[in-house]
Protein backbone atom coordinates (compact mmCIF):
# COMPACT_ATOMS: atom_id res chain seq x y z
CA UNK A 1 0.00 0.00 0.00
CA UNK A 2 1.51 3.27 -0.82
CA UNK A 3 0.49 5.65 2.18
CA UNK A 4 1.11 8.98 0.41
CA UNK A 5 -1.55 8.17 -2.51
CA UNK A 6 -4.20 8.00 -0.16
CA UNK A 7 -6.61 10.94 0.72
CA UNK A 8 -9.51 11.26 3.55
CA UNK A 9 -12.88 12.96 2.98
CA UNK A 10 -14.25 14.26 5.47
CA UNK A 11 -17.92 14.57 5.20
CA UNK A 12 -20.96 16.19 6.36
CA UNK A 13 -24.26 17.35 5.72
CA UNK A 14 -23.85 21.39 4.78
CA UNK A 15 -24.53 24.13 5.81
CA UNK A 16 -25.38 28.08 5.10
CA UNK A 17 -22.13 30.00 6.14
CA UNK A 18 -24.05 33.73 5.64
CA UNK A 19 -27.89 33.77 5.51
CA UNK A 20 -27.69 34.73 1.50
CA UNK A 21 -26.98 31.04 1.75
CA UNK A 22 -29.94 29.67 2.90
CA UNK A 23 -32.23 29.63 0.21
CA UNK A 24 -29.72 27.45 -2.21
CA UNK A 25 -29.06 25.21 0.36
CA UNK A 26 -32.48 24.59 0.91
CA UNK A 27 -33.27 23.94 -2.55
CA UNK A 28 -30.25 21.20 -3.02
CA UNK A 29 -32.26 19.45 0.51
CA UNK A 30 -35.77 19.92 -1.08
CA UNK A 31 -37.55 20.01 -4.16
CA UNK A 32 -36.88 23.45 -4.81
CA UNK A 33 -39.76 25.86 -4.61
CA UNK A 34 -41.37 23.36 -2.23
CA UNK A 35 -40.69 25.21 1.14
CA UNK A 36 -43.30 28.31 1.42
CA UNK A 37 -42.09 31.36 1.91
CA UNK A 38 -43.37 31.50 5.85
CA UNK A 39 -41.00 28.54 5.92
CA UNK A 40 -38.00 30.23 4.22
CA UNK A 41 -38.20 32.90 6.26
CA UNK A 42 -38.55 31.09 9.50
CA UNK A 43 -35.75 28.96 8.95
CA UNK A 44 -33.88 31.76 7.57
CA UNK A 45 -35.06 33.48 10.92
CA UNK A 46 -33.65 30.59 13.53
CA UNK A 47 -30.08 31.47 11.46
CA UNK A 48 -30.12 35.11 12.01
CA UNK A 49 -31.00 34.25 16.11
CA UNK A 50 -27.81 32.35 16.18
CA UNK A 51 -25.53 34.87 14.21
CA UNK A 52 -26.16 34.73 10.72
CA UNK A 53 -25.23 31.52 9.71
CA UNK A 54 -23.79 28.25 10.53
CA UNK A 55 -20.40 27.50 12.08
CA UNK A 56 -20.86 23.83 10.80
CA UNK A 57 -18.18 24.20 7.46
CA UNK A 58 -15.95 25.92 9.77
CA UNK A 59 -16.01 23.13 12.58
CA UNK A 60 -15.75 20.74 9.97
CA UNK A 61 -12.66 22.06 8.61
CA UNK A 62 -10.60 22.33 12.09
CA UNK A 63 -11.66 18.66 12.25
CA UNK A 64 -10.13 18.09 9.01
CA UNK A 65 -7.38 20.29 9.63
CA UNK A 66 -6.77 17.89 13.12
CA UNK A 67 -7.32 14.66 11.87
CA UNK A 68 -4.66 15.42 9.35
CA UNK A 69 -2.61 16.19 11.80
CA UNK A 70 -3.16 13.07 13.78
CA UNK A 71 -3.12 10.74 11.06
CA UNK A 72 0.46 12.20 10.09
CA UNK A 73 1.49 11.28 13.57
CA UNK A 74 0.59 7.56 12.87
CA UNK A 75 2.68 7.92 10.18
CA UNK A 76 0.00 8.45 7.33
CA UNK A 77 0.61 11.35 5.75
CA UNK A 78 -2.90 11.49 4.00
CA UNK A 79 -4.18 15.29 2.93
CA UNK A 80 -8.10 15.27 4.80
CA UNK A 81 -10.29 17.36 2.31
CA UNK A 82 -13.71 18.57 3.53
CA UNK A 83 -17.06 17.98 1.61
CA UNK A 84 -20.52 18.71 2.21
CA UNK A 85 -23.92 17.27 1.19
CA UNK A 86 -25.80 20.35 0.50
CA UNK A 87 -23.62 23.39 0.54
CA UNK A 88 -20.18 23.79 -0.61
CA UNK A 89 -17.73 22.58 -0.25
CA UNK A 90 -19.22 19.67 -1.88
CA UNK A 91 -18.55 16.13 -1.62
CA UNK A 92 -17.57 16.17 -5.45
CA UNK A 93 -15.13 19.25 -5.21
CA UNK A 94 -13.06 17.45 -2.26
CA UNK A 95 -12.90 14.31 -4.56
CA UNK A 96 -11.54 16.23 -7.31
CA UNK A 97 -9.07 18.08 -5.10
CA UNK A 98 -7.63 15.17 -3.55
CA UNK A 99 -7.26 13.74 -7.35
CA UNK A 100 -5.40 15.69 -8.90
CA UNK A 101 -3.19 15.81 -5.56
CA UNK A 102 -1.81 12.90 -6.41
CA UNK A 103 -4.79 10.67 -4.91
CA UNK A 104 -5.32 6.97 -5.95
CA UNK A 105 -7.18 5.59 -2.85
CA UNK A 106 -9.99 7.64 -1.35
CA UNK A 107 -11.46 6.99 2.64
CA UNK A 108 -14.79 8.48 3.27
CA UNK A 109 -15.52 9.02 6.68
CA UNK A 110 -18.83 11.07 7.69
CA UNK A 111 -18.64 13.34 11.37
CA UNK A 112 -21.96 11.17 12.31
CA UNK A 113 -21.53 7.99 13.50
CA UNK A 114 -25.01 7.16 13.35
CA UNK A 115 -26.66 7.28 9.81
CA UNK A 116 -26.54 8.14 6.17
CA UNK A 117 -23.52 6.27 5.15
CA UNK A 118 -25.34 5.18 1.91
CA UNK A 119 -26.32 8.67 1.13
CA UNK A 120 -22.70 9.47 1.44
CA UNK A 121 -21.50 6.87 0.44
CA UNK A 122 -23.28 7.24 -2.93
CA UNK A 123 -22.25 10.75 -3.38
CA UNK A 124 -18.32 10.50 -2.99
CA UNK A 125 -18.88 7.03 -5.58
CA UNK A 126 -20.53 9.26 -7.90
CA UNK A 127 -17.99 11.83 -7.84
CA UNK A 128 -15.45 9.05 -7.96
CA UNK A 129 -16.84 7.10 -10.87
CA UNK A 130 -17.24 10.72 -12.68
CA UNK A 131 -13.78 11.23 -13.37
CA UNK A 132 -11.34 10.17 -16.28
CA UNK A 133 -9.12 7.69 -13.84
CA UNK A 134 -11.53 7.06 -10.71
CA UNK A 135 -9.93 6.51 -7.73
CA UNK A 136 -10.37 3.41 -5.52
CA UNK A 137 -13.05 4.03 -2.81
CA UNK A 138 -13.79 2.35 0.92
CA UNK A 139 -16.19 4.32 3.10
CA UNK A 140 -16.32 3.98 7.12
CA UNK A 141 -18.98 2.35 8.31
CA UNK A 142 -20.70 2.94 11.44
CA UNK A 143 -18.37 3.90 14.39
CA UNK A 144 -20.89 4.86 16.91
CA UNK A 145 -19.41 2.62 19.77
CA UNK A 146 -15.98 3.18 19.18
CA UNK A 147 -14.04 3.80 22.50
CA UNK A 148 -12.71 7.01 21.99
CA UNK A 149 -16.11 8.52 20.72
CA UNK A 150 -17.59 7.53 23.55
CA UNK A 151 -15.37 8.39 26.05
CA UNK A 152 -15.10 12.02 24.30
CA UNK A 153 -19.02 12.03 24.56
CA UNK A 154 -18.55 10.95 28.36
CA UNK A 155 -16.18 13.77 28.56
CA UNK A 156 -18.89 16.37 27.91
CA UNK A 157 -21.56 14.69 30.19
CA UNK A 158 -18.91 14.71 32.81
CA UNK A 159 -18.28 18.57 32.92
CA UNK A 160 -21.84 19.62 32.10
CA UNK A 161 -23.02 17.79 35.15
CA UNK A 162 -20.10 19.26 36.98
CA UNK A 163 -21.13 22.72 36.22
CA UNK A 164 -24.30 22.11 38.05
CA UNK A 165 -24.59 23.60 41.41
CA UNK A 166 -23.65 20.51 43.63
CA UNK A 167 -26.94 20.89 46.12
CA UNK A 168 -29.16 20.92 43.08
CA UNK A 169 -27.59 17.80 41.30
CA UNK A 170 -30.22 15.23 42.82
CA UNK A 171 -32.86 17.00 41.36
CA UNK A 172 -31.28 17.47 37.59
CA UNK A 173 -31.63 14.93 35.12
CA UNK A 174 -29.72 14.33 31.79
CA UNK A 175 -31.66 14.24 28.49
CA UNK A 176 -29.71 13.06 25.40
CA UNK A 177 -31.16 14.16 21.85
CA UNK A 178 -30.81 12.68 18.42
CA UNK A 179 -32.11 14.39 15.34
CA UNK A 180 -35.73 13.10 14.79
CA UNK A 181 -37.09 11.23 11.42
CA UNK A 182 -40.25 10.08 10.04
CA UNK A 183 -40.83 6.29 11.33
CA UNK A 184 -41.27 5.03 7.91
CA UNK A 185 -37.42 5.88 7.34
CA UNK A 186 -36.17 4.90 10.64
CA UNK A 187 -37.65 1.28 10.38
CA UNK A 188 -35.84 0.77 7.30
CA UNK A 189 -32.64 1.88 8.91
CA UNK A 190 -30.66 0.68 12.43
CA UNK A 191 -30.98 4.72 13.36
CA UNK A 192 -32.47 4.46 16.46
CA UNK A 193 -31.15 1.39 17.82
CA UNK A 194 -27.41 3.09 16.42
CA UNK A 195 -28.24 5.88 19.22
CA UNK A 196 -29.54 3.87 21.80
CA UNK A 197 -26.35 2.19 22.10
CA UNK A 198 -24.31 5.29 21.69
CA UNK A 199 -26.27 6.20 24.73
CA UNK A 200 -25.51 3.08 26.40
CA UNK A 201 -22.00 3.13 26.09
CA UNK A 202 -22.07 6.60 27.42
CA UNK A 203 -23.83 5.87 30.59
CA UNK A 204 -21.56 3.12 31.62
CA UNK A 205 -18.80 5.66 31.20
CA UNK A 206 -20.42 8.57 32.82
CA UNK A 207 -22.34 6.55 36.35
CA UNK A 208 -25.29 6.12 37.41
CA UNK A 209 -27.30 10.10 36.88
CA UNK A 210 -30.96 9.89 36.01
CA UNK A 211 -31.39 10.07 32.30
CA UNK A 212 -34.16 10.19 29.54
CA UNK A 213 -34.15 10.65 25.85
CA UNK A 214 -35.53 12.88 23.32
CA UNK A 215 -36.01 13.08 19.60
CA UNK A 216 -35.30 16.88 18.54
CA UNK A 217 -35.54 19.24 15.35
CA UNK A 218 -38.54 17.19 13.40
CA UNK A 219 -38.72 18.34 9.99
CA UNK A 220 -41.48 19.91 8.13
CA UNK A 221 -43.11 17.18 6.12
CA UNK A 222 -45.62 15.62 7.40
CA UNK A 223 -46.65 11.83 8.45
CA UNK A 224 -45.16 10.36 12.17
CA UNK A 225 -42.38 11.08 13.34
CA UNK A 226 -40.21 9.28 16.07
CA UNK A 227 -41.13 10.55 19.62
CA UNK A 228 -40.92 11.42 22.59
CA UNK A 229 -40.12 15.14 21.13
CA UNK A 230 -38.12 17.62 23.54
CA UNK A 231 -41.73 19.15 25.19
CA UNK A 232 -43.60 15.90 25.69
CA UNK A 233 -40.03 14.82 27.50
CA UNK A 234 -39.44 18.29 29.31
CA UNK A 235 -43.25 17.98 30.48
CA UNK A 236 -42.16 14.52 31.93
CA UNK A 237 -39.16 15.58 33.83
CA UNK A 238 -41.60 18.66 35.41
CA UNK A 239 -44.22 15.91 36.51
CA UNK A 240 -41.38 14.02 37.95
CA UNK A 241 -40.29 17.13 39.97
CA UNK A 242 -37.19 17.72 38.42
CA UNK A 243 -36.22 20.91 38.42
CA UNK A 244 -33.22 20.80 35.74
CA UNK A 245 -31.99 19.46 32.71
CA UNK A 246 -28.16 18.81 30.95
CA UNK A 247 -29.17 18.38 27.33
CA UNK A 248 -26.44 15.96 25.94
CA UNK A 249 -27.02 16.43 21.74
CA UNK A 250 -25.31 12.36 21.45
CA UNK A 251 -27.03 12.25 18.06
CA UNK A 252 -24.75 15.64 16.36
CA UNK A 253 -21.02 16.08 17.17
CA UNK A 254 -20.45 20.09 15.82
CA UNK A 255 -22.52 22.81 16.99
CA UNK A 256 -24.65 23.97 14.02
CA UNK A 257 -28.71 25.25 14.19
CA UNK A 258 -29.90 21.81 15.36
CA UNK A 259 -27.97 22.74 18.94
CA UNK A 260 -27.56 26.45 18.79
CA UNK A 261 -30.99 27.21 18.19
CA UNK A 262 -33.57 24.08 18.76
CA UNK A 263 -31.62 23.52 22.04
CA UNK A 264 -30.21 26.09 23.60
CA UNK A 265 -32.88 28.95 22.12
CA UNK A 266 -35.82 26.81 22.08
CA UNK A 267 -35.66 23.92 24.39
CA UNK A 268 -34.25 26.70 26.79
CA UNK A 269 -37.30 28.83 26.38
CA UNK A 270 -39.33 25.60 26.63
CA UNK A 271 -37.43 24.45 30.01
CA UNK A 272 -37.74 27.76 31.77
CA UNK A 273 -41.72 27.66 30.83
CA UNK A 274 -41.96 24.96 33.14
CA UNK A 275 -39.58 26.24 35.33
CA UNK A 276 -36.40 23.99 35.01
CA UNK A 277 -32.87 25.10 34.97
CA UNK A 278 -31.33 24.52 31.61
CA UNK A 279 -27.61 23.55 30.96
CA UNK A 280 -25.97 21.58 28.11
CA UNK A 281 -23.18 19.37 27.62
CA UNK A 282 -20.63 21.11 24.63
CA UNK A 283 -21.10 19.40 21.33
CA UNK A 284 -17.38 17.32 20.38
CA UNK A 285 -16.33 19.88 17.33
CA UNK A 286 -12.70 19.10 17.61
CA UNK A 287 -11.96 18.09 20.80
CA UNK A 288 -8.66 15.92 20.69
CA UNK A 289 -10.87 12.74 22.34
CA UNK A 290 -13.19 13.10 18.87
CA UNK A 291 -9.95 13.35 16.52
CA UNK A 292 -8.87 10.54 18.05
CA UNK A 293 -11.69 8.52 17.49
CA UNK A 294 -11.82 9.77 13.64
CA UNK A 295 -8.03 8.89 13.24
CA UNK A 296 -8.91 5.24 14.51
CA UNK A 297 -11.80 5.14 12.52
CA UNK A 298 -10.12 5.57 9.32
CA UNK A 299 -7.40 3.63 10.33
CA UNK A 300 -9.66 0.80 11.12
CA UNK A 301 -10.41 0.52 7.46
CA UNK A 302 -6.60 0.69 6.30
CA UNK A 303 -6.45 -3.00 4.78
CA UNK A 304 -9.90 -2.67 3.61
CA UNK A 305 -9.46 -0.95 0.58
CA UNK A 306 -10.78 -2.42 -3.24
Amino acid sequence: MVHEATGVVLMAYGAPQRLEDVPPFLDDIFEKGWLSGEHLEEITGRYRAIGGGSPLVAITRRQAEALERRLAEAERPWPVAVGMRHSEPFIAEAVRHLVQGGCARLVGLTISPHVWTDAYRRALLDAAEGLSEPPAVVVVGGWHTHPSYLEAWAASVRQAWESVPIDERGRVTLVFTAHSLPVSVAAETPYESQVRETIEGVMERVGSQPWRFAWQSQGLRGGEWLGPDIPQTLASVAADGYQGVVFVPVGFVADHVEVLYDLDIEARRLAEEKGLRFHRAESLNDEPAFIEALAEAVLDVEDAAP
